[in-house]
């Protein structure tokens, strides 16, 4: 029964079905057995709810973490890792785009205001030179 629920929110999300699949999962992660079933539901219920549409990568981040520290299959545990990775890297870029949005809509006529965003554009710069720099140096 478990089984079957799974393999139906698997066919589900690959026929881009997300809200009958969450349906699903929702009622597969619900109860109260924690087998293997459970987990690769949950996995995918955090795939659908991060990566694949809704973006909520904070609630996925944690249901990962959730696989993670509970759940003894290997496979899963890895793929719950790299998933986690790959959310905080969805997450940054995110922010760091929402960061550029934002301060190149405002305007000040304060110049302590503008010193402000003066300090916090030349911040954003040297993090990302510092990681470019890094990159490079891994690249050699």
């Amino acid at each position: 029964m478990r089984e079957e629920m799974l393999n139906n929110a698997v066919e589900m999300v690959n026929n881009r079905q997300f809200v009958d699949a969450t349906t699903v999962l929702k009622e597969l992660i619900e109860g109260e057995e924690q087998d293997i079933y459970f987990y690769k539901g949950l996995k995918l219920y955090a795939d659908v709810l991060g990566p694949l549409t809704g973006h909520d990568y904070n609630m996925a981040i944690d249901m990962y973490q959730k696989i993670v520290n509970e759940c003894e299959d290997d496979a899963l545990y890895e793929s719950a890792q790299l998933s986690i990775l790959d959310s905080y890297l969805n997450l940054s870029m995110h922010y760091m785009e929402t960061f550029e949005n934002t301060i190149d809509v405002i305007e000040s006529d304060d110049d302590n205001t503008q010193q402000f965003l003066d300090k916090l554009a030349e911040k954003r710069e040297n993090f990302i030179v510092q990681r470019a720099e890094s990159i490079y140096k891994n690249r050699m």
